[in-house]
């Protein structure tokens, strides 16, 4: 008799909506030997060399045993 009268609350987990899967954008090999070039300190050029290299994170490199 009462049916419908009341608002009905949605049964279960919301749905999500799908997220677009998308690439890493990544440097070309001219705009990585650029920023090479653009570093002064060896230290520098190093770090970044590593980073490109090897795929690591920046937080990373830091915890690399001498």
């Amino acid at each position: 008799m009462l049916a419908g009268l009341a608002p009905q609350r949605a049964r279960g987990r919301p749905g999500r909506l799908p997220e677009r899967c998308r690439s890493p954008r990544v440097l070309s090999l001219s705009q990585v030997e650029a920023i090479l070039r653009a570093q002064r300190r060896l230290r520098d050029r190093f770090l970044f060399a590593l980073l490109f290299q090897t795929g690591m994170r920046v937080g990373q490199a830091p915890r690399l045993a001498p």
